[in-house]
Order: structure tokens, then sequence, then C-alpha cells
């Protein structure tokens, strides 16, 4: 695993609402393992240190000195940049971030090795950071950056597209979101596009079509939300490279799995619940319940490839993608699924539930995905 995918699941553990102290645990069974974690992460601590002593030395040899505020774009300072406004709100108040912004620092990976190796350059940083977090001190939605994931400058643009494409709550419409040509999507993809922080991975996407690019997105996340197979999908999108030459089905079937499981499904799940965050979240906590729930789902049904709350469920149970819909409907239909059944009760279900109602959903197939998914669970 890549230092910066390390450190981006590691901070998580600190995020917003999750109380200031985060924990990462790594879990070792023999001393043996022990040894190796413990390796690696002191090989991830030294490769982020240099991460931050490059970074700082490249900016200001570009530019000639450090405008944060001007660095949102790149992903690595984006990161450092939510660090700060994360920090910053912990404490509240301008001053005294100003007064404390050397400690602060000393509690970030590399700082210290570059105010060993580079006293000036740490200098020009630690200005640079009083001087951006009295810029973003001034905004009155700072919690934001918590909430998305996004940088206050990405925040910002995403805001204005938001308002350019005239999205509010009634593009959240959980019946025709996902649907073919749906003009909603499009636009949410459209500016998923456009965010520096997202723009990268899709960008990777678009590179294995040889197609439409841009609006083919949107048309891939409705088929896979509406069951389309792998098969389909790289036939339909991944059948040619960009030089519009066909390629053969192991290729197609490689390139599609790649994009699709590497980039566009994490990304456009996090993209539609931050747009989701920035489009209407004080409407948001006044819907009922029920409504809440099916709306906070929509970008879990791009992450599981489902269109439907229940089918949701049982993805998270480890059935199968092409057995979630179907087996949804019949447990609905039998009773094994109530409105409000916690996961490990409908666990409990499934496990109970013979195989004639997995048939009954599936056909004969179903049989073998019961099976599989007895085994699969340790329920053999």
């Amino acid at each position: 695993m890549p230092p910066e995918d390390f450190w981006n699941l590691a901070g998580r553990a600190g995020r917003v609402d999750q109380g200031s102290l985060g924990i990462i645990a790594l879990a070792a069974t023999n001393q043996q393992k022990t040894e190796r974690l413990t390796e690696f992460v002191n090989h991830n601590v030294e490769s982020v240190n240099s991460t931050l002593v490059s970074m700082v030395q490249e900016a200001i040899e570009k530019w000639g000195s450090l405008e944060l505020h001007r660095l949102y774009n790149q992903p690595e300072w984006s990161s450092f940049l939510q660090y700060l406004a994360h920090t910053y709100r912990q404490i509240g108040n301008y001053q005294q971030f100003a007064n404390e912004v050397e400690q602060i620092l000393r509690g970030t990976l590399g700082f210290q090795k570059l105010r060993r190796q580079h006293p000036h350059s740490a200098i020009s940083l630690v200005n640079s950071v009083r001087e951006y977090v009295g810029r973003i001190s001034k905004q009155n939605r700072l919690s934001l950056v918590d909430n998305t994931g996004f940088s206050w400058e990405s925040v910002s643009l995403t805001l204005k597209h938001l308002n350019d494409e005239s999205i509010s709550q009634e593009a959240w419409d959980k019946d025709n979101l996902f649907v073919s040509n749906s003009p909603s999507l499009r636009k949410l993809m459209k500016i998923i596009q456009n965010i520096p922080e997202l723009s990268q991975s899709i960008e990777n996407v678009t590179e294995g079509l040889g197609i439409n690019k841009r609006e083919a997105i949107a048309e891939i996340v409705s088929d896979w939300v509406n069951g389309a197979t792998i098969k389909d999908i790289a036939q339909e999108y991944f059948s040619t490279n960009s030089q519009g030459k066909t390629v053969d089905f192991t290729t197609a079937m490689t390139n599609c799995c790649q994009n699709l499981f590497r980039d566009l499904v994490p990304t456009v799940s996090w993209g539609l619940a931050a747009l989701q965050t920035l489009t209407f979240q004080e409407e948001f906590e006044k819907l009922p319940e029920v409504e809440q729930k099916t709306l906070r789902n929509l970008p879990a049904r791009v992450f599981y490839g489902v269109n439907s709350d229940d089918a949701i469920a049982l993805r998270l149970l480890g059935i199968p993608r092409k057995a979630a819909y179907p087996l949804a409907r019949e447990f609905r239909e039998q009773g094994i699924m109530a409105q409000n059944s916690s996961l490990p009760v409908l666990r409990d279900q499934l496990v109970q539930a013979d195989v004639t109602a997995w048939q009954r959903a599936m056909g004969e197939t179903g049989q073998d995905y019961y099976q599989i998914w007895k085994i699969i669970e340790g329920n053999k």
C-alpha cells in the first residue's frame, strides 16, 4: 500500500464528529508480523516526511514563495490545507492558532525534518500557514471542509458549480437519479470531474475510454447501479482504445475492472456524498428519518452497484451484487426483511432461510449463490 493511501485511511480515524483523538490499530498475531508492520509504518513515516520536504522545496522553487491558497488543486497540498482548516476549527481562535502554529506543525509528519534540513523553508512555511489560516478564518462554513474531504478552495469552487448547474434537492430523486440519460446525474458527474481532489481519478477512467469520454461517465455509473454485468460494461465502454481501435476481450475486461473498482466507483461515491452535503445539508436534517436514510444511501448505491436500500443491506452482509436485488425483493415479500431490521438481525434471518428462497429469487443459479454465500460467511 503506498504511503499516501495508508495515511489517507489512517486520517479517517480522527475526522470530524469522531472526537479530537484518532486511534489506528494494526493487528499482529505473532512477533514476525509485528516486526513487519513496525517496519511498514516506519517506512511510511519516512516517506511522508520526505514528501512534505519536497512539496515545500518544489513550491518555493517554482513560485518563489508559498501561497497556500493557490496550491489547493494539487492533491498533496489539498490534504495539508484540510489539516490546517480542521486544526483551526479545533482551536477556534485565530490569534491562538497563530501563536501556536510552530507547535501545531511539529505535530505533522515532516516539519521537524524540514526545519533541520531547510530552516529558511520552514520559516516560510510557518508564515504561509499563518497567512492561509487568517484567510480562511473569515469563512462561516468552514465545517464543509471536514464534511466533504475537500480543501476550502475546492468547496468554494464546487458551491459555485452547483449554483451554475442549478442543482437543488430535487436533483436527488431516488427514482430518477440513476436512470439512463439522467440529466441530474450528468450534471453531477460534470461537477465531480471538476473537483481537484477527484478529477485525476475520473481522468484515469476517461483515458481508458474510446468513445465520447466525459459523457460516458454518467452512463457507466447508471449501468453499474442498475445491474449491468462487468462483461456488459467492458463490451460497451472499454472495447476500443483511445485511438478508436478494437481491443481483445481480455484487455477490455482488464481495463474495465481496473477503472471501475480502482477509480470510478470509490471516487463517484465520495463525490456524490460530498455534493449532497453541499447541496442541502440543512434541509436534509429536517426530513423524516426514512427519507434521510434513502438519500444518504444514494452514494452507497454506486459503491455497491445496486439500486435499492434493501439490496445495499444485503451487499453489506456479503451477498453478491448479482443476487442482491432479486433476493431483496424475495425476502421483502416473504417478510424476512423488515422495515427497520438491524444488520445483525437480518444476518440471523438469512442464515435461517433455506435455499428455496434463493431459488425462487434467481432460479436454479440461486442454489449456487446460496452455497457460495454460506461458505464465505463461514456458515457451511
